[in-house]
């Protein structure tokens, strides 16, 4: 991630293959997403692309994981002006209600370096604070 801006965060997301039962139409997929929050404090992500070549047709969770920061991150979903605060000392799952195709904004003036998930199948939101 060192080097890592803005307008090249799209080059460094890769698409991670999973296992689950619900499988939308591409199989279930995670996009791993590699943010450096030293570099900028605002991160857009527009997955146009891979939903109209058929790579990725929904996004409906995030897996994040601050467990060993303080810092919190907003993620925000594009035109529903739906957004998540996930708190410092936990990691989770969250439920994303991203309309297609998706544009996803990420959020920390903490400085840290992190990777999210995000995935085109849902399960249940839970996440939980470490201690």
């Amino acid at each position: 991630m060192s080097g890592s801006t803005p307008e090249a965060l799209s080059q460094l997301v890769r698409i991670a293959e999973t296992q689950n039962l619900a499988q939308p139409p591409e199989g279930s997929v995670a996009l791993v997403v590699p943010l450096d929050f030293s570099l900028a404090t605002d991160y857009e992500l527009d997955l146009t692309q891979l939903s109209e070549s058929g790579r990725l047709s929904l996004c409906q969770l995030a897996w994040v994981d601050l467990s060993a920061t303080d810092a919190t991150l907003s993620i925000q979903c594009g035109s529903n002006g739906q957004t998540i605060v996930v708190k410092g000392r936990t990691q989770g799952y969250y439920v994303l209600l991203c309309p297609n195709p998706a544009v996803v904004t990420f959020n920390s003036t903490a400085g840290i370096r992190l990777t999210v998930l995000l995935c085109n199948f849902d399960l249940d939101c839970v996440h939980w604070r470490n201690l």
